[in-house]
């Protein structure tokens, strides 16, 4: 029986970064989307991404996980040719009528400044939805068609980003 615990990380990594590559004439971006957790999954994304865009909550977890995002890339760093290109962090879940919410993004905003998108990510139910049943965003037809132009901005804004990085 195969799985996590008797993979062998080493020599997949190994296999990732040598044949990622390979597909750079196929694709304009390929996107990595790992969980916030630390483990082998984020190790080999980080190994092989050429920009990062960093997702932070508004909470009381956000600002610790930016930190721990923050060491992960210095330890990935030290193993590529070429330092990760850290395009921005882009508030994620947002909800514009929690005054809480938007006084940790005015304090988030003071601090980091242009670090940070100008766009950010609204929270929307369809989204967790899809997450817990394994399905695309669009199949429903809740608020999907709202979700489009906030989606929309933050990418205008990471490809400009990207763009003027070159």
């Amino acid at each position: 029986m195969g799985g996590e615990y008797d993979a062998d990380y080493p020599r997949a990594l190994s296999a990732l970064n040598a044949n990622f590559p390979a597909l750079d004439s196929y694709f304009d971006f390929c996107v990595i989307d790992t969980p916030p957790s630390w483990s082998w999954i984020n190790f080999a994304a980080l190994l092989v991404c050429n920009h990062l865009i960093v997702p932070v909550e508004l909470g009381p977890f956000g600002p610790a996980a930016t930190k721990q995002v923050s060491d992960s890339i210095q330890t990935v760093n030290q193993r590529r040719k070429t330092p990760i290109h850290v395009v921005g962090l882009v508030p994620n879940r947002v909800r514009a009528n929690d005054t809480h919410q938007m006084k940790m993004l005015a304090a988030i905003k003071e601090k980091i400044g242009r670090n940070l998108f100008t766009n950010y990510l609204p929270e929307r139910a369809h989204y967790s939805q899809a997450i817990q049943e394994h399905v695309p965003v669009w199949r429903f037809d809740k608020d999907v068609r709202t979700s489009l132009p906030p989606m929309r901005a933050f990418l205008e804004e990471a490809m400009t980003r990207i763009g003027s990085h070159k």
